[in-house]
């Protein structure tokens, strides 16, 4: 209101906006634009802990990074989601190692997060300025449009409300692939850095997030063939387009080549098709033109509020477009942009924020609207002022709101808690809702509480690349679950269970405080997790040293189990329920004595050559001395007087490496995708890290040869542009 006010004195006083807006320059028109959008920006530099949406999963990534890097690597696989998982292979990686190096040198992911969410903030607004500059627009044209495009609510509440903070550089990547494609195919700045661009951006698009890269290449495409045929784009320079895509795509394989053999080995399956088209009803068109301050959507629907200045520009510019008052240029842009509007309508898919494309080119043909306005109004500045200050509170009373939480630290200290106490055990956190209701976490999930500190989870934050053991933990949670809200108590053999899987404690949170309720039995206080529910005996091993077959239940172990799609206690034919039976099964054949971490036998897939079953009654003293588990490997050292086996509560998966003594082995393939491994008479040092496929390796070979090869293009373009201009004279 203050802006407002002052906006409106400088304007009657000093005529300072109407002078403005008739006579900035291109400089002065950046500097103001950069103030705007810093402005409507500023929630999220806002003090305090960030929730909304997929907030926490996001950033308890970053600290993952944070610490890989502290420790010396950048991890690929975190032991502290899901029991262990790969971290970046199958989740396009750019903003979790841009974000995680930025939290490394803060020192802290929350930080990192608004640092980075308000970087991408300014510089997509000055990617857009430069775009529409570069597509004829005056400055103060150009101005305004950016400001619409960047400070648009729909792009707060995507990062905001919704949390999916990877699709803030997926938004100036695809601004910078539509900059450098006008500017090749209209032979506009210098050829070389065009190039450069384009290929680096579609490298990016497609490494941040490879969905949103194939509907980026669709609108580029749809746009540039109305484009070519208005004779706004030319084809002259089509080949060197070509060229830097196909390298960027090149660039880009190390997000792509190991998910096509390796997609099978943890839960990611595809959801539909690419491309999906359904027909926008009235309350989902009603969502982007009504303003809420709360999270408008739910679900795989990502529209909101894009701004009732930005929704009557871009109407009025269909108007002068259908009513030919575009110049020829303006009216290339339009048309192809009108037509990728009209497709954003219709087009979707569950991964894809296509709220991003629609405000994209929304702004885009707000653009020529305002600049067809401005040189009209030279003689009614004040009604100029007047639609500015419109746009500018339109802007300005969406951006304002404080989105996150100072009164949350109560997660923070709980997850630094959990830490200090529990490195060597697993966790499962319960929120309590308002009625008492126990809601176990199965994720994809995480809470403030991994914003500071890492914990061992039977949960995560990504369940498409968790590994195939999934499923079971899924099971055994909801399991776990159904025992508090039955009879606030967990069952014996869902205890004994979680002792296997090595969760040691389950801790639960209200929305105001750390704590279970005074109901649940069994429980423990605890002066910062207030009261906690341990699990007695849980251990990350059992020894044996006899083995028996078991083919598993494959058929349970994909697709992927979600939260809603059943209960173990109803009916049979629920896959849960089947999941949870054959947990049930599993520790009766296994039949653990957890008080000397012993069991009877354990079930493996595949019994190793050679085996033969130990003497009956024989005695046998294995002991677990020492557990430690980092980011991406674990160390377990054990001292046994006989040979045996020990099973590992961590996934077995085809790229760990398995050592013992400092030797590589080959681990068995427990009945639930524990590892087993074979010990001999002494101690054993038993180590698992993470380690890459030939897949991997050759992929990262191709990118680093795609980035020398995208420079070298780059160069050469330089050259023969240096050339050209020499022989000209």
């Amino acid at each position: 209101m203050a802006s407002v006010a002052i906006f409106v004195r400088m304007e009657v006083v000093h005529r300072s906006c109407a002078r403005f807006l008739s006579e900035a320059s291109w400089r002065e028109a950046f500097v103001a634009l950069t103030l705007i959008v810093a402005w409507t920006g500023h929630s999220y530099l806002f003090p305090g802990v960030l929730l909304g949406g997929d907030t926490a999963s996001h950033i308890s990534r970053f600290l993952t990074i944070q610490r890989g890097l502290e420790a010396g690597s950048l991890p690929f696989w975190t032991n502290y989601q899901y029991m262990g998982q790969p971290l970046l292979w199958f989740t396009g990686p750019l903003t979790y190692v841009l974000c995680g190096s930025l939290s490394f040198l803060l020192h802290d992911p929350t930080a990192a997060a608004k640092v980075f969410l308000f970087s991408c903030h300014i510089l997509a607004g000055w990617l857009f300025f430069a775009f529409i500059r570069r597509l004829g627009a005056r400055p103060v044209a150009a101005m305004t449009s950016a400001a619409l495009f960047s400070g648009c609510f729909a792009n707060l509440h995507l990062f905001l409300y919704r949390g999916v903070f990877p699709q803030a550089l997926t938004i100036v990547f695809l601004v910078a692939l539509f900059h450098a494609a006008d500017g090749l195919l209209r032979g506009k700045g210098r050829l070389a850095s065009n190039a450069v661009v384009f290929a680096l951006a579609t490298a990016g698009l497609i490494v941040n997030h490879q969905p949103h890269a194939l509907f980026a290449c669709a609108y580029l495409s749809l746009f540039g063939a109305v484009a070519v045929a208005t004779g706004f784009w030319s084809l002259g320079r089509l080949p060197v387009l070509a060229v830097s895509g196909i390298l960027g795509v090149v660039a880009s394989a190390v997000a792509i080549l190991p998910t096509i053999p390796e997609a099978d080995w943890v839960m990611i399956e595809p959801d539909s098709a690419p491309f999906n088209f359904r027909a926008p009803s009235a309350a989902r068109l009603l969502n982007l033109v009504l303003w809420r301050n709360t999270r408008t959507t739910w679900g795989i629907d990502y529209w909101a509020y894009i701004g009732i200045g930005l929704t009557a520009c871009a109407l009025a510019g269909l108007v002068l477009l259908v009513s030919g008052r575009l110049g020829r240029e303006a009216k290339g842009a339009a048309l192809a942009s009108a037509c990728c509007l009209a497709l954003c309508f219709f087009l979707y898919n569950p991964v894809v924020r296509d709220i991003m494309f629609l405000v994209f080119f929304a702004a885009v043909l707000a653009a020529p609207v305002i600049d067809w306005a401005l040189p009209r109004m030279r003689d009614r500045s004040r009604l100029a002022a007047l639609g500015a200050l419109i746009v500018f509170g339109d802007l300005a009373s969406t951006a304002i709101l404080p989105v996150a939480r100072t009164d949350k630290g109560f997660l923070l200290q709980g997850g630094q808690r959990m830490e200090a106490s529990s490195s060597d055990r697993r966790m499962i956190q319960i929120e309590i809702a308002r009625d008492g209701t126990p809601n176990a976490d199965t994720g994809p999930d995480n809470t403030a509480m991994s914003y500071a500190a890492l914990v061992q989870r039977l949960a995560g934050d990504h369940n498409m690349a968790a590994t195939r053991v999934h499923n079971f933990a899924m099971a055994l949670i909801k399991a776990m679950e159904a025992d508090l809200r039955s009879g606030s108590a967990i069952g014996p053999t869902t205890s004994r269970l979680l002792a296997v899987f090595n969760v040691g404690v389950v801790v639960c949170t209200t929305p105001v405080a750390n704590g279970c309720p005074d109901r649940f039995a069994g429980s423990v206080r605890d002066p910062v997790l207030g009261a906690t529910l341990p699990v007695a005996q849980a251990s990350p091993v059992l020894f044996s040293q006899a083995l028996i077959r078991s083919a598993g239940s494959p058929s349970l172990e994909k697709p992927m189990i979600w939260t809603d799609e059943g209960d173990y206690t109803k009916p049979r034919t629920d896959r849960i329920w089947q999941a949870w039976q054959v947990l049930v099964d599993w520790l009766a054949v296994e039949a653990p004595d957890l008080g000397t971490r012993s069991a009877r036998v354990l079930a493996v897939k595949d019994l190793p050559e050679g085996f033969a079953a130990p003497p009956p009654d024989q005695a046998w003293h294995p002991v677990l001395q020492a557990y430690t588990v980092g980011v991406d490997d674990m160390i377990l050292t054990v001292s046994s007087d006989r040979p045996g086996f020990a099973q590992i509560a961590h996934p077995w998966f085809p790229t760990t490496i398995v050592t013992v003594n400092g030797q590589a082995v080959r681990p068995l393939r427990g009945a639930t995708d524990f590892v087993v491994v074979g010990i001999d008479h002494g101690e054993s040092v038993i180590r698992l890290r993470s380690g890459f496929s030939v897949v991997e390796k050759a992929s990262g070979i191709v990118s680093m040869t795609g980035l020398l090869c995208i420079a070298a293009y780059g160069g050469l373009l330089a050259r023969v542009t240096r050339r050209a201009r020499a022989e000209r004279g």
